[in-house]
Parts: C-alpha cells; structure tokens; sequence
C-alpha cells in the first residue's frame, strides 16, 4: 500500500470504541465462516451419498449460519468506512473523511476486498435461498447442490482471508483517506455493483444443479425447472447491471462513448451471454432429450465465464486501479481455481455422455428446439470469445511476464460475426417451425391462452427480443458518431455537425472554481444552438482529488430522441489568483454527438422489463 510515513498529525488514535467493535465482529465472522462452510459443504456430500438426513439437515442450517456471518462481516466493513477508520488500508484508500454517507457506503465495493465480500455475499444469499426453495426436493440432489456451492464460498472466503482481507491494518492511524472511491458514488455506480454481484451469486445456482446431476447421475430432467429460474434471476440482475455500468461509463469514465471494451465491461456482456445462452436452451425444453445435454454444457459455460470475471477484474469496480497497491493480487490462486471450474465440469460431462443421451426431441417443436440450441451455443462461443479476450492479457502476464493487449478491434469483428450467425440461426429455425408445424401442435412452452402464466413468459420473451434490436441500433448509431477536441477562451465558440446533418454551435461563457470532497472541481459552462435555435446551455465539470492521479469528470449531456450532444472537459489552464481574469481560462473540450444513444437506455429498459415479465410468468405457471 502506497502511503506517506505517519506524522504528527497520524499519531491520533481512534476514539468511537463502538465502532471498533463492530470492526472486530466482522472480522471475527469473515473467520467463522470459513469451517461453517467448508462443514456444511462436507456434510451436504457426506448426507447425499448415504442418505443421511441429519447430515442434510445439518448442511441447510450451516449455509443459513454462514449468510448471516457474511453479513455481519459486511456490515463491520460498512461500519470502519462511515466511521472513518483509516487505520484499515482498505478504508484509508478508498474513503475521506469529507465523503457524504452515501459515498462513503458505496466505498464497500469499490475496490478489491470490498467487492470480493460482497460477491461472496451474494453467492451465499443465493445458497441460502435455493436452499430454502428446493429442501426436500428435486429427487435427492438438493444436498449435493448445497455441497457444490457451499464449496464456492469456501474458496472465496480462503481467497478473502488469506490473499485481500478488506480488515488489514496498516500499523498507524492516517488523519484522513485517499478518496479512491469518490467516482462510485454516481447513482449509476450504486445500481450497477448490487445487481452484478447479485448476479454473478445466482448463476451459481444452475452450475451447482448440473454438477450435482453429473455426479450423481441421476435427476433426469428435474434439475432444468430450478435452473432455468435461477438463470431468469441471474439474467435480469445482470442486465441492469450492464445497463447501469454503460450509464456510468458515459456520465463518468468514459470519454462520450458508452461502451469502451475495457476488461470489467467485456466479462460483464460475456457473462450476461452466457447466461442468455442458458436460457434460450432450457426454456425450450427444459432438461429432455439433447437439450438436457447442452443445457448443462451451457450452464458449466455461464459460471466459467463469470469466474473468468472474477479473475480479470479480481472483482473491483475498476476505479483504483493495481498501481494503488503494491500488493500482488490474487491472480494466480483465481487462474488455478478457474482452471477447476473449468476441468472438473467438463470431465464430469464426458464421463456421463452415455448416460445423458436418453432421449430424442420429438413433435413439431422439434425444429425450433434444435434452433434454439444452435442460438444458444453460439451465445456459448460469443461469451467464451470475449472472456477469452480478456483473459490472455492476465494470462501471458501471469505465465511469461509479458503484457498482451487485445484491442476494441477484436471484441467487434468477433461480435459482428456472432450476430451473423445468430440472424441465420433465428431465420432458418422460423422457417423450419412453419413447415413442421400441424393443426394439432402445441406452442414449444407448453402453453396457450388459458395458461396466463405461459402467455405472460411469452409476452416478456417478445418484449425481451424487441428491447435488444432496439438496443443494438442504438449501439450501431452511437458508432456513427462524431467528435472534436477544442481549445476554448471565453466568448469563443465552434461549430460541429452530426451525422444527421444537424449543426450545433457551442459558445464558452467560462470556468469556475468549486471547492469538494478531498479536492475541488473546475466546472465550465457552455451555450449550445442547433441549427440556429437556442437550446439553453450545458456545465461540464472536472473534479480534482489529493489522491496521485485521481480525480474524473462529469460532462455535460443534452439528450434528444435522435441523437445526444456530449461535452466533456479535459483541461483547464486556470491559475490559483486569477481566478477571476478571462485571460486565464482557457479550457480543452471533448464534444461528441451520439446518434441514437437514447436507443440504448430504452432498448435495456425494455428487456429489463420482459425478463421481469419472464420471471412473473414463470412464478404464475
């Protein structure tokens, strides 16, 4: 950890004994549920193997134990960062004593530790839950799902305890943070941290279910109902939070595109693909006939990819980066646990090949069934792509010490030809299911206008399809934009046309200074018309932090149905003492114009929408 040696003003000792204590307890309980877990995944394999309920019993209570202590160990991180106790190095980097609460709260999981607790917790709270839904259930293999994913904890909270332990001290009491964590309290940031570590916890759930079929070998299609709930969850979560993380990219991080292709953005669409691949799969057919056979391929598939997330981003948010720490991570723990994530699946399919091949896919729906396993392996071969893309530049540094960059180019061409195929896919299986159908077959779903469950599940799936075409010309729109880099003095103006032929005239009026959390900010102020007409005028901001190379900007951005008018500051070359002189505030811009970008909010907002739908039809059926 990177910090400056303790001086007078370091030597005050924290006095708020209440909080101390609640510190203490959390650590404590980090500790605990390391063998309340590693006992209740034991006894869970050792109660499905013999038959033993008391072991079973014994398993479920210990994955309700073990959530609880995770929350304990949550809420003692919470504590030492709303109460400034900057003798944890976690909090010192990451939090200031001038943060507002919600900054501060946000804090949790901005960086490494904190958000590998809060994925951990995630992953229990889905523990518990299936636990609690499905005891006593699915033909026996309950406990063995219970085992797999108590496993999982286990190895995160070693990974917690042994590599980033969010409750390491560093010796001395600092008089203040560092304020690494200011950029994630945008309220984009807020959403998108729960809602991706509770969906990266619940695609846990399908993984362990088909685990547990391949080691018991038996379950038949039992497990396919329960899975394909719980990728719906995973699903639905992972889309606002890939819809929130694109909101914050272009109102925070990124400089007017929404999406950049960097490292966290990358694995999140390749998990949410994956996931999406799990879905088209067992919502056909659920676990009958081949679909069983690559519905559990798929589901193996899902989890990897998000493991491979977890190893790429080593689970930050991304906004302090590794040079903040001169503490290795642990990549090379996840890389080996990745690799069994990824082995022992896969060997365990081979292994029950035979056994899963009982059963053909028979009727009209046939056709469009082996469609949607064709859509959803290439959904497969699309997230594996992307993940893999983000993976070799850790692996090469890992393995030869030898950076690799995989640039924007490769996540394109790679998601265009994807795209491709799926069009081709999606047509040739609408053609075959015309031609195969009769007077007398059903829907693939199984359901009709009496069932309003089915009926509601099919509307969602529409709305579903209709948010992501809508979603995909917005992103084809903001990859026509256009852009400039301008020096700018009070009074001066420039001109910019975008791609649909609208001209924008931006005048600067001037910059000030504002004073904030751990540092200040340079806001500017801009008038805009287009195509003569005035159309009011837009501040952009560049805040400035204590810590070494911190600091980020909010722009300015005028949204209309058609296109958005971005401004961004780069750079000001005011003075302290001249504040007030127009001579010295020239200002740098970055003016974007982004056709079709609201296409993109809207397009997310209806698939969020239809797998709301989804999961309240699937509930009613």
């Amino acid at each position: 950890m990177r910090s400056r040696p303790p001086g007078p003003s370091d030597s005050t000792e924290p006095t708020d004994t209440g909080v101390g204590r609640v510190i203490d307890l959390g650590e404590f309980a980090l500790w605990m549920a390391l063998p309340l877990a590693v006992w209740g995944s034991g006894a869970a394999f050792l109660g499905g193997a013999r038959n033993r309920s008391d072991f079973v019993y014994s398993a479920e209570r210990s994955a309700y134990a073990t959530t609880i202590l995770l929350m304990v160990a949550a809420a003692g991180l919470g504590a030492a960062l709303v109460g400034d106790r900057f003798e944890l190095a976690y909090v010192h980097l990451h939090s200031a004593a001038e943060f507002p609460p919600a900054v501060k709260w946000s804090a949790l999981w901005a960086g490494e530790e904190g958000a590998l607790l809060v994925r951990l917790l995630g992953l229990s709270l889905a523990t518990s839950l299936s636990v609690w839904m499905y005891k006593g259930r699915l033909g026996g293999l309950m406990p063995w799902t219970t085992g797999v994913l108590q496993a999982l904890v286990a190895t995160l909270v070693v990974i917690l305890l042994v590599g980033v332990s969010p409750f390491a001290r560093l010796g001395y009491m600092p008089a203040d943070g560092m304020g690494a964590a200011w950029g994630v309290g945008s309220p984009w940031a807020v959403i998108h941290a729960p809602a991706l570590h509770l969906g990266m916890g619940a695609i846990a759930v399908p993984f362990a279910l088909a685990v547990s079929t391949l080691l018991t070998g038996k379950g038949g299609g039992r497990w396919a109902d329960p899975a394909t709930d719980w990728a719906l969850i995973a699903w639905v979560f992972l889309t606002v939070a890939l819809l929130a993380r694109a909101r914050w990219a272009y109102e925070v991080a990124a400089q007017g595109e929404i999406w950049t292709w960097d490292p966290a953005e990358a694995v999140l669409l390749a998990t949410w693909l994956a996931t999406s691949a799990v879905l088209y799969v067992l919502g056909a057919a659920g676990g009958a006939g081949s679909r069983r056979l690559v519905g559990l391929a798929l589901a193996g598939t899902a989890f990897g990819v998000s493991w491979v997330a977890l190893t790429v981003t080593r689970t930050g948010f991304g906004v302090a980066g590794p040079e903040l720490t001169d503490r290795a991570g642990p990549e090379g723990l996840l890389l080996v646990l990745l690799a069994g994530v990824v082995v022992m699946p896969a060997l365990l399919l081979l292994h029950r090949l035979p056994l899963l091949r009982d059963g053909q896919d028979r009727g009209a729906s046939a056709g469009v069934g082996r469609g949607r396993d064709g859509a959803g392996i290439i959904l497969a071969i699309w997230a594996v792509g992307i993940a893999w893309g983000a993976l070799l530049p850790i692996l090469a540094e890992t393995l030869h010490g030898s950076p690799v960059t995989v640039g924007a180019g490769y996540f394109r061409w790679l998601s265009a030809a994807m795209l491709l195929l799926l069009l081709g896919v999606a047509s040739l299986s609408a053609r075959r299911g015309r031609e195969e159908a009769g007077p007398l077959d059903a829907p693939a779903d199984g359901g009709g206008l009496g069932n309003v469950g089915a009926e509601v599940r099919r509307w969602g799936g529409r709305l579903v399809h209709v948010g992501f075409v809508v979603a995909l010309l917005g992103g084809v729109g903001t990859a026509m934009g256009v852009e400039a880099l301008v020096r700018m003095m009070p009074g001066d103006s420039v001109l910019l046309t975008s791609p649909l032929g609208r001209e924008y005239a931006l005048g600067y009026e001037g910059t000030s200074l504002r004073p904030g959390p751990g540092g200040w900010s340079w806001v500017s102020l801009l008038s805009v018309r287009r195509s003569g007409a005035p159309m009011g005028t837009i501040t952009t901001e560049r805040r400035v932090t204590s810590l070494e190379g911190g600091g980020s900007a909010t722009p300015g951005i005028l949204t209309r149905p058609l296109e958005d008018l971005h401004i961004r500051l780069e750079e000001v070359d005011e003075r302290l003492g001249t504040l007030n002189d127009p001579e010295f505030q020239g200002a740098t811009f970055l003016v974007r114009v982004n056709p079709l970008a609201s296409w993109i909010w809207l397009g997310g907002i209806l698939m969020g929408v239809g797998g709301l739908l989804s999961v309240h039809g699937r509930r009613v059926e």
